[in-house]
């Protein structure tokens, strides 16, 4: 049976740290704004648990009102964040990049998952592209002194050579981009980018929520004609999110589609492959400290492997009810492997268990084709 791990093959290296992974992060957007215009009440962060702690905050003078309007934009949304937003600043006048803040933030609060600039510039979103790769990914944080940290990149460009054959140099760190996703508007005071955080303000043990043809709210159409189907055609191609107005049962209804990283893999994929990886982590740190409360260890053989190998069973179960992971693949096999390594004499040494998890994610349908023929006599 082939199997596809979760997006990519990855290493889950558990170990203690500042920065201690948490379900909660999925639920909750990172926003970073100019400090010239938000204070923050003098803080690095501000934490925004409900759309009315907004208004109060705009009015103590703490957030300017296109940070108001931005985080409107996340409370209009079908689904709303129970953990709500996180505001952090950035010193443009001290010369500090949007960069340069996440790492700083991060080392502050790491709790959330999505992060969103403030900036339209092409050179701020090339630098954060690059960093969110770095913090994914432990060997390239540790070489570009960045913190180990699951997140994921939303940004948004005007740039209309997102929608032609040539994709712009001035974004090209986002081709093969496994953690951002880009959308294409073509005003930048609009936040679609904001809104994707609708996607992850659900449970994610109990939903899987899609990234392809959900409704958008608070968010202004493009200009009517403003896009051809040819540049259409290739936004898609360079896997960039668009607007479209759509028709329902129920009314039109503008949606957002695609739904892909720079790399062409559908985000849910990419989600389902952080937070099991997350999940895996907080539960086994769970199994030591209860097992530590009981006055016992956790025992470097066959019996020990069996302990975490339940544990990490009981994560794929939680992943597969809530439609993140299949549980057969097509021919009805089991959809997914859990494999205890043998404990070597080098593990022993390091004191450690090696475990591989593969998974099957499903694919959501991105077109219909349907073949349909009409006749005055008959149909066959």
């Amino acid at each position: 049976m082939t199997m596809n791990a979760p997006f990519q093959p990855g290493v889950v290296n558990l170990t203690l740290g500042s920065l201690a992974p948490t379900a909660d992060a999925f639920g909750r957007l990172l926003i970073i704004v100019p400090k010239a215009t938000n204070s923050l009440n003098t803080s690095r962060t501000l934490s925004i648990p409900t759309y009315a702690a907004a208004v109060a905050a705009r009015g103590s003078g703490y957030i300017s009102a296109a940070t108001l309007t931005d985080i409107a934009v996340v409370f209009a949304q079908t689904n709303v964040p129970a953990q709500g937003v996180l505001l952090g600043n950035v010193d443009l006048v001290g010369s500090e990049t949007y960069a340069e803040a996440l790492v700083a933030i991060t080392l502050i609060d790491p709790v959330f998952f999505l992060v969103k600039i403030a900036s339209r510039t092409s050179a701020d979103i090339q630098d954060v592209f690059e960093t969110v790769e770095w913090m994914n990914d432990r060997t390239a944080a540790a070489a570009n002194s960045v913190p180990f940290k699951r997140c994921f990149f939303v940004a948004q460009s005007a740039d209309t050579g997102l929608l032609t054959g040539t994709f712009p140099s001035g974004l090209n760190n986002y081709v093969g981009a496994e953690w951002s996703n880009l959308s294409f508007h073509p005003t930048d005071s609009e936040n679609l980018d904001t809104a994707h955080q609708c996607r992850l303000s659900v449970d994610l043990a109990t939903a899987s929520p899609g990234w392809i043809g959900w409704t958008v709210k608070n968010v202004a159409a493009y200009p009517t004609s403003s896009l051809s189907t040819t540049q259409e055609g290739f936004a898609r191609t360079n896997h960039v999110d668009l607007l479209q107005l759509t028709t329902t049962t129920t009314g039109p209804a503008l949606v957002c589609g695609l739904g892909e990283n720079g790399a062409g893999r559908q985000v849910p994929e990419v989600v389902t492959g952080a937070w099991l990886a997350t999940t895996m982590e907080v539960e086994i740190n769970t199994l030591f400290v209860n097992l530590a409360l009981a006055n016992q260890q956790l025992t470097l053989t066959k019996e020990g492997q069996q302990a975490v190998a339940a544990t990490l069973q009981s994560v794929v179960n939680t992943a597969i009810s809530a439609g993140a992971v299949r549980a057969t693949d097509d021919d009805g096999n089991t959809g997914y492997t859990i494999t205890a390594i043998p404990i070597t004499d080098a593990d022993k040494v390091a004191k450690q268990m090696r475990f591989e998890v593969a998974v099957l994610t499903p694919i959501g349908a991105t077109a219909i084709v349907i073949g349909l023929s009409t006749s005055t006599t008959s149909v066959v």
